[in-house]
């Protein structure tokens, strides 16, 4: 999370921030007039009733929103208004149509029915909830007359580490986020402010709902990014076998055990998990898989449809680059283990580990560092009681002689 904008940002590079996000992109609007030249001539249109005051289909701005919306990132806004609406709120009103077909989500708020939002007036851009970007429109990105050199200082932190927080390379701990607004002379109520949302930006939920509306097939694009991006991929399942180890049959019958709108093509959603897979296959990428006896055991289908699938298991567990570990079930707990979990980690360009919890509503991520070191230590203690190596192997090759 970028927290406090040391120089503003050029067009060039606001547009390059929203064609990199990977999966969401909010806009919050708190104003009930822009003046925007671009726009003279359209509102001129709208008020006089005449034609033209529509963007076309190939505006830049809709086209962003089309194109990264179809890799599976999520636009959506709220414009909070006052009343009675102003003559721009209404002509914005209108042309935000072509934004929802494009496949923006937008909300509005009125602080007539909402008086606790009478103080919620910054807009801001927050990019994959970690690279936020104020808007004052009066000043693009208030500067806070500090050096990155004298930042550091006042907050007790390398200049190399401040410089990462400016990139968005690295995630920020609440305290430095903390550290770094009173730094920056912000009163106290912006400060609560400023942690209250690194405290959320540093944890998101993508509901299921969402995921279902962009599609199964995006989400499946979405995990693979980061997938074909990490150096270091560590899975804790309980229950099932994880995904980039199933067959088509596994994911058919995981499909069909859950209530899905007549929408959904799960020949498209079984595609595109078989497209992730290939990832698996890299060498130059370690993966960590911790099952427990029950997910091993748990079968999805056919008896003969879990022994195929334990087959598969097995023979991916004897690549180079795939380390699996089974908990038999009489193997006393070490740490909780009530839910699995996904560790990304050895991501590129100093990108912050990331860690994946789905359930059956939503897919939950972190990036705080304190929670990324509580999921390492919980995937090392269970490594630790578990069979490893062709003791593994062989405890997969007893559960499928007990299928035949």
């Amino acid at each position: 999370m970028t927290v406090g904008v040391s120089r503003a940002l050029t067009r060039d590079e606001l547009r390059t921030l929203f064609e990199a996000a990977t999966r969401s992109v909010f806009r919050l609007e708190t104003l009930q007039v822009y003046d925007s030249p671009a726009e003279v001539e359209r509102r001129q249109a709208f008020a006089a009733g005449r034609e033209g005051w529509q963007r076309s289909a190939e505006d830049e701005s809709l086209r962003m929103v089309r194109e990264t919306t179809a890799r599976g990132v999520a636009w959506s806004r709220v414009h909070v208004l006052e009343e009675p609406l102003t003559d721009y709120l209404r002509f914005e009103l209108a042309a935000y149509h072509e934004n929802e077909v494009a496949g923006e989500v937008i909300w509005i708020a009125s602080r007539a029915t909402h008086p606790d939002l009478a103080d919620l007036n910054e807009d801001f851009v927050l990019i994959d909830d970690r690279v936020g970007v104020l808007f004052r429109y009066d000043q693009v990105g208030r500067h806070a007359g500090l050096s990155t050199h004298q930042l550091a200082q006042r907050i007790g932190a390398s200049q190399s580490k401040v410089s990462k927080i400016e990139r968005a390379r690295v995630a920020v701990a609440v305290p430095d986020v903390r550290a770094w607004a009173e730094a920056t002379g912000l009163s106290n109520a912006r400060v609560d402010q400023l942690v209250a949302l690194a405290e959320q930006a540093l944890t998101d939920t993508l509901t299921r709902r969402t995921i279902l509306r962009h599609g199964i097939p995006a989400n499946q694009q979405r995990i693979g990014d980061i997938e074909r991006k990490a150096g270091l991929i560590r899975e804790f399942t309980p229950d099932l076998i994880p995904g980039l180890l199933q067959t088509a049959d596994y994911y058919r019958q995981i499909l069909a055990s859950v209530r899905l709108p007549d929408t959904v093509d799960p020949a498209a959603a079984i595609a595109a998990r078989l497209d992730r897979q290939a990832v698996i296959y890299d060498e130059a990428k370690q993966f960590q898989y911790v099952l427990t006896e029950t997910a091993v055991r748990w079968r999805y289908g056919s008896a003969e449809s879990h022994r195929i699938q334990l087959d598969r298991v097995t023979t991916l567990a004897t690549l180079p680059n795939v380390h699996l570990a089974v908990i038999p079930q009489g193997t006393a707990a070490p740490v909780w283990h009530s839910h699995g979990f996904v560790i990304f980690d050895a991501l590129p360009d100093e990108t912050d580990p990331l860690v994946s919890i789905e359930t059956l509503h939503a897919v939950l991520r972190t990036s705080e560092p304190s929670d990324v070191a509580d999921y390492r230590d919980t995937f090392e203690q269970l490594q630790r009681v578990a069979l490893t190596g062709e003791a593994a192997i062989q405890f997969i090759a007893a559960v499928i002689a007990d299928l035949r």
